[in-house]
């Protein structure tokens, strides 16, 4: 159990191509293993027997190293070139060359080692397979007699039926493996691209929306076809220096994060609210007139005033500008326009709405 458990840590935490090498390996020990006792059972060559055995065994030393050494790697790569220099042309000879069953692995083997090994390898492997079935072909062009048949037709059909059965039956194993994993990337991938996006129109102390992203909502209801009317609202916190040399700089994240919380829940679903400065927030009031902006203001700002802070004798009050869209607004028409009601807010005393 504890060797088990030790293998499957070992699996879930390699990157993909090391789950497909090792399951490869896996497949490729098995594969092996069962080769030998049809080969057995067919009473084929001696030299095919061994070759399969000596596959098992080489599959069995590559997984042992790549768990003990976290080289799979360098393992993977050492087992294609035995099997492409070593047992492939072995068992093509002993095998009826190209009319036997070797062929279709050695295809099978490309791909693989495409899978798994990265560019510079890949193309090594390739020269050296192309390199090992030129010589393959030149004994099959001009050395036929030295390529062993099968005993009879008979175990020549069964090998090539078991070895069909077989290779598609770990094909199948592989594949599922592979589209499995691929469907857990692509979700992560689609579970960060979603993260990401909404780090990049957040406002990382308060959670709601950041500058761009509001401004760039404005534009958008400013550019839409249907044109619905909206209102904005600018709100800036009163005395903020003041408090955050009095109290110091985290009771002055506790007040923006507390306004930001504030603005939240006097607002609507459609209605949209961000910080687009320190202590400035910018609300916008969708299918809202002026008149109702500005009441729905004086609501926010008493709310505001009336929180309760983490320190006695806090007292927050905001002061705000209002202004409706006008339709000949533009983008910056519409937020000089509250700005500016929001300076006059200021000059007047603070605590009030413009």
């Amino acid at each position: 159990m504890l060797l088990l458990r030790y293998l499957k840590n070992k699996f879930l935490n390699a990157e993909l191509n090391g789950k497909v090498f090792y399951i490869l390996v896996l497949s490729g020990f098995l594969f092996s293993v069962i080769n030998t006792i049809i080969n057995i059972i067919l009473n084929l060559s001696i030299i095919t027997v061994f070759s399969a055995m000596g596959t098992a065994l080489l599959c069995l030393i590559l997984i042992i190293y790549a768990f003990k050494t976290n080289e799979y790697k360098k393992a993977s790569k050492f087992g294609f070139i035995i099997l492409i220099a070593l047992i492939y042309p072995s068992l093509w000879i002993h095998n009826n060359g190209i009319k036997g069953s070797i062929p279709y692995f050695i295809i099978f083997n490309t791909i693989l080692l495409t899978i798994i090994c990265n560019k510079k390898t890949a193309h090594q492997l390739y020269v050296l397979q192309i390199l090992v079935l030129f010589i393959l072909g030149y004994i099959e062009i001009y050395h036929r007699s030295w390529i062993i048949g099968y005993s009879s037709n008979l175990a020549n059909i069964l090998d090539m039926l078991f070895s069909f059965v077989l290779m598609g039956s770990f094909s199948v194993l592989i594949i599922k493996k592979l589209m499995i994993e691929y469907h857990l990337r692509i979700d992560e991938l689609n579970e960060l691209q979603a993260k990401f996006k909404h780090l990049s129109i957040t406002d990382e102390l308060t959670g709601i929306f950041n500058r761009r992203h509001i401004i760039q909502e404005i534009d958008n209801k400013l550019k839409d076809d249907v044109n619905p009317p909206f209102a904005l609202i600018m709100i800036d916190i009163d005395d903020f220096k003041v408090i955050n040399d009095r109290f110091g700089h985290g009771i002055g994240d506790e007040v923006i994060v507390g306004v930001s919380k504030a603005l939240e829940h006097c607002v609507r679903p459609i209605d949209v609210v961000g910080r687009i400065g320190g202590e400035e927030f910018l609300i916008i009031l969708m299918d809202t007139t002026e008149e109702e902006a500005r009441s729905r203001a004086l609501s926010m700002k008493n709310k505001i005033s009336e929180l309760k802070w983490s320190v006695d004798n806090l007292q927050v009050t905001v002061s705000g500008g209002v202004c409706g869209k006008m339709p000949e607004d533009e983008l910056n028409d519409l937020l000089e326009r509250v700005d500016r009601y929001l300076y006059k807010a200021k000059r007047s005393g603070k605590n009030t709405i413009m």
